[in-house]
C-alpha cells in the first residue's frame, strides 16, 4: 500500500502535498489509444537544436487543456531564477512582494513578474488535479492520463525523492523584511523542483503561469516575446461590424463611449491568448488552438490605453491599416506591461517607418533576391530553390500548373 502525503497542518511550514502520483493498477481497465483529432504525431528533434521545429506550426491544432497538447522543447530542462523583488505594503497588504523570474528553456529567455498568491493558485490547482488521478473516472482520456502518469510515476520516483515540490504555506504578509531572500529562495527551489516533473510542467495551469503556448518556442518565429491571457472584445476586430451607427456617431467620435457602445451592447467577452513577436502580434482562442488572428507592424500601427481610447481603465487598443482590436488586462500593473512591452517592440521594427516610393517593406541590402528577365531564367531557379528547401515550401501565385515543365528539355528526373 503506498502512503500518500495529506494536507498540511496548521503549524507546517511547507505543503509537500504534490508528491509524484501513486495509482493503483488494479483501477486502470485496459484499453487501446486511437488516433484522435487532439493527438500529434511524435515530433522530430534534431539532435543539438534547441527548438521546436517551424514545421509544427502546420500541424492540426490542439486545445490548451488537452493532455496531448505539446509546447516544451524535448530534453531540454528549464532553467528557472528569482532575481529580485519589490516590496509595496501600503497598496498590497496580502502579497506585497512582487517577483522578477528569469527563465531559459532552449535557446529562449523570458521574465516573468508573479506575486505570492499567483504561486499558490498554481499549487491549489495542481493539488486538485493530484487529487483527481486517485479517482478512477469512467472515461476514456482519463484512463490514457492515469495510465501515462502511472509510468511516469514509477520511472521517476526514485529519481525525484528528496527533490519533491515543498510550497512554503506562511503568506508573503506574514514574512518580515529580513527574510524575504529566504522567501525567495524557497520559491525558487519550489518551481526549480515543480517543473522537473513532466505531470506538473506539462499540466495546462503550468504553461499558463509560465506564459508560454505552443508557439513559444518554435524556431523562425523570432525571440520568446510576451504571451499571457486577456479579453478581447467581440466586433471590435472591424468597427461598427455590428451594424448598429446610430446617426453616424460612431465615425464621428462625438461623444467618449460612443465607438463603444454597439459593442458593449452587442458584444461580449471572449478569452484570448495573446502573443507579441518582433513583428506581429496574434491572438489564439483557448478552447482549440486555433490563431483567430495576426496583427502585423506597419506605418500605422498604434497602441494606447486609457478610458477615451478603449473606455475602460485596464483596456488596451491596438491598431494598423487593416485591424484593430479592443482588449481587456487582469490589472492595471498588467495593463501597463503589455503597453510598454508592444511600443518597444513596435518602436524597434522596419516596417512602422516610411519608406521610399511608399513601400511597407524596409530597404534592405545583401537580400536573398535576384532579377530575371524572361520566364526561363525565373522558372530553372525556381525549380533550383524547391529542391534546396528542407522545411517548408510556401507558394504564392495567381495560376499554378502542375503540368508545366519549369526546366526544359525535361530531363528524367527534374
Amino acid at each position: 500500500m503506498a502512503l500518500v502525503p495529506g494536507p498540511p497542518s496548521i503549524d507546517s511550514e511547507y505543503d509537500e502535498y504534490l508528491a509524484i502520483p501513486d495509482i493503483d493498477d488494479s483501477s486502470l481497465v485496459p484499453y487501446t489509444i486511437t488516433n484522435s483529432a487532439n493527438k500529434c504525431e511524435p515530433e522530430e528533434i534534431l539532435l543539438g537544436c534547441r527548438a521546436r521545429p517551424f514545421k509544427t506550426i502546420h500541424g492540426p491544432s490542439v486545445k490548451f487543456k488537452s493532455p496531448h497538447r505539446r509546447v516544451f522543447i524535448p530534453s531540454e530542462e528549464i532553467e528557472l531564477q528569482i532575481t529580485e523583488y519589490e516590496r509595496s505594503v501600503t497598496t498590497h497588504l496580502l502579497n506585497p512582494n512582487l517577483y522578477t523570474i528569469q527563465l531559459r528553456h532552449g535557446d529562449f529567455t523570458w521574465t516573468l513578474k508573479k506575486r505570492y498568491k499567483h504561486i499558490q493558485y498554481l499549487h491549489q490547482q495542481l493539488r486538485l488535479f493530484r487529487a483527481s488521478l486517485n479517482i478512477p473516472f469512467p472515461t476514456k482520456t482519463h484512463r490514457e492520463r492515469r495510465e501515462s502518469f502511472k509510468h511516469v510515476a514509477t520511472r521517476d520516483k526514485d529519481s525525484s525523492s528528496g527533490t519533491l515540490p515543498r510550497f512554503p504555506s506562511k503568506p508573503d504578509a506574514l514574512v518580515p523584511d529580513e527574510q524575504i531572500e529566504t522567501r525567495m529562495q524557497q520559491l525558487e527551489e519550489y518551481l526549480r523542483n515543480l517543473l522537473k516533473i513532466p505531470i506538473y510542467r506539462d499540466h495546462h495551469e503550468t504553461t499558463a503561469f509560465l506564459e508560454v503556448c505552443h508557439l513559444s518556442f518554435v524556431s523562425g518565429l523570432g525571440l520568446k516575446g510576451k504571451e499571457g491571457e486577456i479579453l478581447k472584445r467581440t466586433r471590435s476586430t472591424q468597427p461598427a461590424s455590428g451594424g448598429c451607427n446610430c446617426c453616424g456617431l460612431l465615425n464621428l467620435g462625438i461623444c467618449v463611449r460612443c465607438n463603444y457602445v454597439c459593442s458593449d451592447v452587442c458584444g461580449s467577452w471572449r478569452r484570448r491568448w495573446l502573443v507579441v513577436r518582433d513583428t506581429f502580434i496574434a491572438y489564439i482562442r483557448p478552447r482549440d488552438g486555433m490563431v483567430k488572428c495576426v496583427i502585423l507592424y506597419d506605418t500605422n500601427f498604434e497602441v494606447s490605453s486609457g478610458i477615451f481610447s478603449t473606455g475602460l481603465r485596464r483596456g488596451l487598443h491596438i491598431i494598423n491599416l487593416s485591424r484593430h482590436i479592443v482588449i481587456k488586462c487582469p490589472t492595471r500593473r498588467t495593463t501597463q506591461e503589455w503597453m510598454t512591452f508592444i511600443r518597444e517592440n513596435a518602436h524597434n521594427s522596419d516596417f512602422i517607418r516610411s519608406n521610399r516610393y511608399h513601400s511597407f517593406a524596409p530597404f534592405r541590402i545583401e537580400t536573398m533576391a535576384s532579377w530575371f528577365v524572361d520566364g526561363c531564367d525565373y522558372m530553372s531557379a525556381v525549380a533550383d530553390a524547391l529542391e534546396r528547401a528542407k522545411e517548408e515550401i510556401f507558394i504564392a501565385d495567381w495560376w499554378l500548373s502542375p503540368e508545366i515543365y519549369m526546366k526544359r528539355p525535361a530531363i528524367e528526373g527534374d
